[in-house]
């Protein structure tokens, strides 16, 4: 006779309807897995940008243990520019973080996030976060070709 299956809805918040179905905890009998979604998260600033942004993905553990099973989260703490809000949970969850592009120069940053979930198969989970800093509006108008520039005066009714 098959066993029965229970399936526990969990809530997500501001997560979106995309990732609502990824949050399904199945607790049937089975090895303990770890699935994390999404597996990357990109972002793009201007440099003169002083907003700090949130952002998130969901940790979802399944099978046996499940409800009751840790996860706990890590990055390279030599970037200063990522810091961890929910570092660690008890059964699924949502692991979150704040990007901070405050004094980064323009360029990409890329930091790595591990998951770890002890004795689960896909343990650890790896999320690539990366971080685009722009240079700011001023100079990328100052660094265009001067005949672009001449244009955009033209047009604005000044010369």
């Amino acid at each position: 006779m098959p066993r029965a299956l229970r399936v526990r809805l969990l809530p997500v918040v501001a997560l979106g309807a995309a990732l609502a179905g990824a949050c399904r905890e199945n607790t049937s009998a089975g090895a303990l897995t770890l699935t994390v979604t999404p597996a990357s998260r990109s972002f793009g600033v201007d440099q003169d940008s002083i907003a700090v942004t949130p952002d998130s993905v969901v940790v979802l553990l399944s099978g046996s243990g499940a409800p009751a099973a840790r996860w706990a989260a890590s990055h390279d703490t030599a970037s200063s520019w990522l810091t961890l809000v929910s570092a660690a949970g008890t059964g699924s969850g949502v692991l979150r973080w704040v990007l901070n592009p405050i004094y980064l120069a323009p360029g990409v940053y890329v930091d790595t996030l591990a998951i770890t979930a002890p004795g689960a198969t896909g343990s650890p989970a790896v999320v690539i976060d990366t971080l685009t800093v722009r240079p700011a509006a001023a100079q990328r108008r100052a660094a265009r070709p001067p005949q672009d520039r001449a244009a955009e005066l033209l047009v604005n009714g000044r010369r």
